[in-house]
């Protein structure tokens, strides 16, 4: 049996019943008992660090084209996700991490995740500024399936073991899956980000040994939860705020 029971980590907040990476779902994971949001970042043409998973706009909301190539003043005025949810969240816009870490419940811990991006170093630094600024280091771990990203970050960080620094973890995917431990210790990661087809037992026992927290994503179905649960993953990602119960 595990230690303990492993914690929800909202994707995109309540992606399953809000969109996406907008405020009002990451209200309604809280709302349902989440306490750590993953949220994905990109940057708009004039560096201002907004919450969205694509690069282009086209498939969340009514636009065409690349976010790097729009300014803040317009994309703020585009709805997320229009009539979907049976329009129940016609008010649902893109924000920026700043909006989100004001915000939200000063509780809320938030996983980061730095998308590839055509503008990297500015991704990480400017991302690194805003989570700076509003004292939000400690609630806050950054991913990236981009190493080059993670060492942006590792670089930009003088003392990441500190109390206010942000954590790093390393997200892959199946294909990079025997790159997950030989990154974490060269970023000095904390925690390690994996498909949850990846998890089992020996990863679970690796991950222990080294003292890394483990994160399996993106599980939307509760049998495979309670049997990941029963392995002894940390965190478990999910579009269901409700996976393994309430509270969780």
């Amino acid at each position: 049996m595990p230690l303990d029971r492993p914690c929800l980590v909202g994707h995109r907040g309540a992606a399953a019943l809000a969109p996406e990476n907008t405020l009002d779902s990451f209200r309604l994971a809280w709302e349902r008992g989440v306490r750590t949001m993953e949220l994905d970042v990109q940057l708009t043409r004039d560096r201002v660090v907004v919450c969205l998973h694509d690069d282009r706009l086209d498939r969340v909301t009514a636009e065409l084209g690349r976010v790097d190539e729009r300014d803040w003043v317009t994309l703020r005025e585009l709805t997320v996700c229009p009539g979907a949810f049976h329009n129940g969240f016609p008010h649902a816009r893109i924000p920026t991490l700043a909006a989100v870490l004001t915000e939200l419940d000063p509780a809320c811990r938030l996983v980061v995740e730095l998308k590839r991006s055509r503008t990297g170093a500015d991704l990480v630094r400017e991302t690194l500024r805003v989570i700076r600024e509003a004292g939000a280091g400690p609630r806050c771990r950054l991913i990236s399936f981009e190493p080059d990203l993670l060492r942006l970050a590792r670089e930009a960080l003088p003392h990441p073991e500190d109390a206010d620094s942000p954590g790093l973890g390393v997200l892959v995917g199946a294909a990079d899956c025997a790159h997950l431990l030989p990154r974490a210790k060269e970023f000095g990661a904390v925690a390690l980000h994996a498909h949850h087809w990846l998890v089992n037992s020996i990863l679970c026992k690796q991950a222990r040994a080294a003292g890394y927290l483990l994160n399996a994503w993106t599980v939307n179905d509760r049998s495979r939860a309670e049997a990941l649960a029963d392995l002894g993953v940390h965190e478990i990602t999910t579009d269901h705020p409700d996976l393994l119960g309430p509270g969780r």
